[in-house]
């Protein structure tokens, strides 16, 4: 077994892009709409971190459930603000 052709690390290079853009895009999206940083999104790449992440985000309380306080302008539990 040799060195991989040049075609062959052309296809390696086109399929990580777009293995990229399928799983991280959407993730790094969901993860700014719970309220955290983007780049948390990042870990879903390293092996048992995905796991353990997937689980502790998954039910942790996510920034944008916690309650405002009333007179802050926030809105009670449930209810929309339209």
């Amino acid at each position: 077994m040799g060195a991989p052709s040049v075609f062959q690390q052309l296809f390696y290079l086109i399929f990580f892009i777009f293995w990229f853009g399928v799983v991280a895009v959407p993730v790094w999206r969901i993860v700014a709409k719970a309220g955290y940083p983007g780049v948390l999104s990042l870990l879903i790449w390293i092996p048992v971190v995905n796991i353990v992440l997937l689980w502790v985000f998954a039910f942790m309380k996510w920034p944008n459930e916690r309650k405002v306080p009333l007179e802050y302008g926030g809105v009670p539990a449930g209810k929309s603000s339209d």
